[in-house]
């Protein structure tokens, strides 16, 4: 057969290292068309999609979906690691997980930039079964979780669960990384600190949520951009008016609204 050279430039093509340009602003609704003002930014009070959504921006988990071309984007099998570089499963009912290296709590009181251990994991983990409804979730299938060094988590099952790290370890809906101190002091309910991409500025109620860059983030250069912005309004005519002014970047928008105006 011929040889032909992928192009770089095609719909959905990734684009190479040298092609990434850093840095502005990203606008966009905090869900299309489904944003709303989120009944709270601490994930373990509710489960509503509008508190998890947030929750990604400045918290880590275990594991998270692995971007690539060749993912699908349905595919919840394909993972990589979030906070941890990697995982093993010396038996049917034990993961391993070593932390990367270099995971820091972000530069804001109380946590001040320190580094992220297993055993802060540990202490996340005793409050969420506390308040979240998930907790249930997860103590059914999780026997312990404990921290045999600073950079090393251990988590036993109770029995063989063959989806755990789907369902478990990289559910967005789930565990967030959020440091006991501001789960204590209530923090985590106005101002959160996380180990994610993201700093959390301000929460404007029926506006944006607004972030900065982290800088110290583990995954860096990432994130791309210095600012992020999700809007709250959910009107699909304010998102389209938003969309065509540059006001937004970009938005999900439903089958029956997409296909209206998308000539727009």
């Amino acid at each position: 057969g011929q040889a032909t050279q992928a192009p770089t430039s095609a719909t959905g093509a990734s684009p190479t290292a040298e092609q990434v340009v850093r840095g502005g602003t990203i606008r966009l609704p905090l869900s299309g068309a489904s944003s709303a003002n989120p009944p709270t930014i601490f994930p373990f009070e509710n489960l509503t999609y509008l508190a998890q959504t947030p929750s990604a921006y400045h918290y880590s988990r275990l594991l998270r979906g692995k971007n690539g071309a060749d993912i699908n984007n349905g595919d919840n099998t394909a993972m990589e690691g979030d906070i941890v570089s990697k995982w093993e499963q010396p038996d049917n009912q034990t993961y391993i997980f070593t932390m990367k290296p270099n995971v820091k709590w972000q530069n804001k009181a109380p946590m001040n930039g320190r580094a992220a251990t297993a055993t802060d994991f540990v202490k996340t983990y005793e409050a969420f079964g506390k308040i979240s409804q998930n907790g249930a979730g997860w103590k059914a299938v999780v026997d312990s979780i404990t921290a045999p060094d600073e950079k090393t988590i251990k988590i036993s099952l109770k029995a063989p669960y063959a989806p755990f790290l789907i369902t478990h370890a990289s559910s967005a809906e789930a565990m967030w990384f959020i440091p006991a101190e501001t789960i204590d002091s209530d923090q985590a309910k106005k101002d959160p600190v996380g180990t994610g991409p993201f700093i959390f500025e301000k929460f404007e109620s029926g506006v944006a949520i607004s972030w900065r860059k982290n800088p110290d983030y583990y995954d860096a250069p990432l994130p791309n951009f210095d600012k992020a912005e999700a809007g709250l309004i959910n009107d699909p005519q304010r998102l389209v008016a938003a969309l065509q002014a540059g006001d937004y970047d970009l938005s999900g928008l439903n089958g029956p609204i997409y296909k209206e105006n998308r000539s727009k």
